[in-house]
């Protein structure tokens, strides 16, 4: 009995064993930190160890300062690095492997050992596929490298030969019919072999490097990279960091390949054929190629140009450095690194940028035109944009991202000037101080709409009235007595594109209040309250321009207020009322960056009040004029990491004349210096 069932446990374990193995098609041999895999059908990624297995459509993705190599049944070897993704697949019977390179940098060693896959080198061990190349392998070591920022595809042979070419836009439409997996991956080999046979596809040999970016019209032809690059990344076949290499010193060479392409480079705008300068970096970060500028030296003994001016490289990992000061990303090239503040630095860096950028440029940027006949070809001087600092927040139309707040605080001096004239004298001249402190919080409701809230505290101060010629009360001066607290929010709805900013406010019955009235002997004159209720609409939008280290804008603002009615507590005095009036304001702004934290900003702006109905307390009843107001501001603001600071000073003048008879003249300034705090926040993790 017991020997019955020992033969059934070990031919269960036998066959359970053999369908499982069956199953998988590649197995992890090294890991380094955090890596983890989604199989196909499953919802949870799992985290992958040393002898982890995996199965057809697994997808591997790799976190900072980790690393995995897969190891597929004929014993080829896939490595992908940090920050990678890759989904790892088998086609057919004989096990020819395909690989969808998502991002990062991916090495591969692939074992010639099926002769009969590669006869007449009709087809290829292994493919990978990138979002704009495909490269098809037979018995290579190679590394690839795919960004998604840029979608530039770089590929650098170590052993071999590799062939690739740049993805087409498929010209059939898909088919809806249902195709068993199988028949799938099939399709894509024989479409895959059908563009890496054709003349659109490139042989990259060893020791050279080709790349594909969007607006090359084609795959560049290959050319020799730094033989000291090459060997160093030759030896780093683990992707290694620089924390856990020793530095080598590369003294003897590894050898390159004869170069086809012109060693100084070609970019033929009529068959779109392209070569960089050899000798140059690949930086496998943003998969760009950095080749020696033309006023390199070409080394006849080592076949390529060098340059000391573009960079250098690490030792250790063979990785790409670039020139003191600057940095390279993948979007815009070379641009300043924000650590650096010297000013002879800078202006060094300006030029550098300028000049590598230009080179790099004609690789990654390439638009393919019609060749034009030379007597029509106009020179055309490049323009040098300028880069500022990714965390840049001292933009004049600063608002919050989507989901994010933005709290702007600002506390401030405030004076009130207000003088009145009949027939050219004096009637009276009132002057109003307050503190004021105000809170502004806005939310980015989508990317390009925005909700704002905005409430003032106002603390008045001394104040004082005096009267002229032209006043029953003439000689008088008499004390003002304002109320003090806070003031009807303002509700702010914006909407903001690149360079456009349409906004709309609504301040709801705002008043202002003052207490009793008394004269400079004491006698009480107003022993009840004044209190002035008006409603505000603002519309407006304003046009930025980014002009390097400078911004200019244009204001244009459309701003109504309702009637108002000055009520007053006290049996001598009836209502005055003021009717609604519609004013139009031009204005324009600039800034200018005084530093990379540092800038001054100042707005001019020209303000046409329109006439109004006035009704005095005596029911005297005059019609205002249509008037003019002008305003100035000028701030300065610091940016320290995410928070700036900011003073500001604000200046305003209005003028308005009543003719009936008598010339009645309103001059009103209005003047603050004040302080500013502005805070992005976030309660998104």
């Amino acid at each position: 009995m017991i020997y019955k069932l020992g033969i059934t446990i070990f031919l269960a374990f036998f066959f359970t064993h053999n369908l499982w193995a069956k199953d998988y098609i590649a197995e992890a041999v090294i890991v380094r930190g955090n890596v983890t895999v989604l199989e196909l059908g499953e919802l949870q990624a799992k985290k992958v160890t040393k002898g982890t297995r995996f199965k057809k459509d697994a997808s591997i993705l790799t976190g900072k300062r980790s690393f995995i190599r897969v190891q597929y049944l004929d014993k080829s070897t896939v490595s992908l690095g940090p920050k990678g993704k890759m989904v790892i697949n088998q086609i057919g019977k004989k096990g020819v492997g395909l690989i969808s390179l998502i991002k990062g940098k991916l090495r591969s060693k692939v074992i010639k050992k099926n002769q009969k896959i590669v006869k007449e080198k009709k087809s290829h061990l292994l493919f990978i596929k990138t979002k704009t190349a495909s490269l098809g392998v037979r018995g290579t070591d190679f590394q690839v490298v795919y960004n998604k920022t840029n979608n530039a595809t770089s590929l650098l042979t170590y052993e071999g030969e590799v062939q690739m070419a740049k993805n087409e836009r498929p010209k059939s439409r898909p088919s809806f019919k249902a195709k068993k997996d199988s028949d799938v991956l099939l399709e894509r080999q024989k479409e895959l072999e059908k563009v890496l046979q054709s003349k659109k596809s490139v042989t990259v040999p060893k020791g050279q490097f080709s790349g594909v970016t969007p607006k090359l019209k084609k795959t560049s032809l290959p050319v020799r990279i730094s033989p000291k690059q090459f060997t160093v990344l030759y030896k780093n076949d683990e992707l290694k960091e620089a924390s856990e290499l020793k530095e080598t010193k590369p003294d003897k060479l590894l050898a390159q390949a004869d170069q086809n392409a012109p060693l100084e480079g070609i970019n033929n705008l009529k068959t779109g054929d392209y070569a960089p300068r050899s000798g140059g970096f690949l930086d496998l970060e943003t998969g760009l190629y950095v080749a020696p500028g033309k006023k390199s030296k070409l080394n006849k003994k080592l076949g390529v140009y060098e340059d000391k001016n573009i960079g250098n490289l690490s030792l250790k990992t063979g990785e790409y450095i670039p020139p003191k000061g600057l940095k390279l990303d993948a979007e815009k090239g070379f641009v300043a690194d924000e650590t650096v503040t010297d000013p002879k630095d800078i202006k060094v860096r300006e030029e550098a940028i300028r000049k590598l950028n230009e080179d790099l440029k004609t690789q990654n940027d390439l638009e393919v035109k019609k060749v034009v006949p030379k007597s029509k070809v106009k020179k055309v001087t490049p323009v040098i944009i300028k880069e500022r600092p990714k965390n840049y927040k001292l933009h004049p139309n600063l608002t919050p991202k989507k989901g994010g707040y933005l709290v702007n605080t600002s506390a401030s001096w405030n004076k009130f000037k207000n003088e009145f004239k009949v027939g050219g004298l004096k009637n009276y001249e009132a002057s109003i101080n307050a503190l004021s402190l105000d809170i502004r919080l806005s939310y980015g409701l989508t990317h390009k709409i925005i909700l704002g809230v905005t409430g003032q505290y106002l603390h008045h101060t001394a104040s004082d009235i005096s009267f002229g010629p032209s006043s029953e009360l003439f000689g008088k001066d008499m004390e003002l007595k304002f109320k003090s607290g806070l003031e009807t929010p303002v509700l702010e709805v914006l909407y903001k594109r690149k360079n456009d900013l349409f906004f709309a406010s609504f301040r709801p019955n705002f008043s202002n209040g003052k207490d009793a009235v008394i004269d400079n002997n004491a006698t009480l004159v107003q022993d009840g309250s004044l209190t002035q209720n008006r409603n505000q609409l603002i519309l407006g939008y304003k046009k930025t321009w980014d002009k390097l280290d400078n911004f200019y804008s244009l204001l244009f603002q459309l701003e109504y207020l309702g009637q108002q009615i000055r009520e007053v507590d006290h049996a001598s005095f009836v209502h005055a009322i003021d009717g609604s009036k519609t004013s139009f304001r031009l204005g324009f702004e600039a800034q200018y960056d005084l530093f990379q934290n540092m800038a001054l900003r100042g707005e001019l702006g020209l303000n046409i009040i329109g006439g109004a109905n006035n009704r005095t307390h005596n029911n005297f009843v005059s019609m205002i004029e249509p008037g003019t107001a002008f305003d100035q501001k000028f701030s300065l603001y610091y940016q320290k990491g995410s928070d700036i600071f900011g003073v500001s000073f604000k200046n305003m003048m209005t003028s308005n004349e009543t003719g009936d008879g008598l010339t009645y003249e309103t001059k009103t300034t209005t003047s603050s210096f004040g302080f500013e705090y502005i805070k992005e926040l976030s309660f998104n993790k």
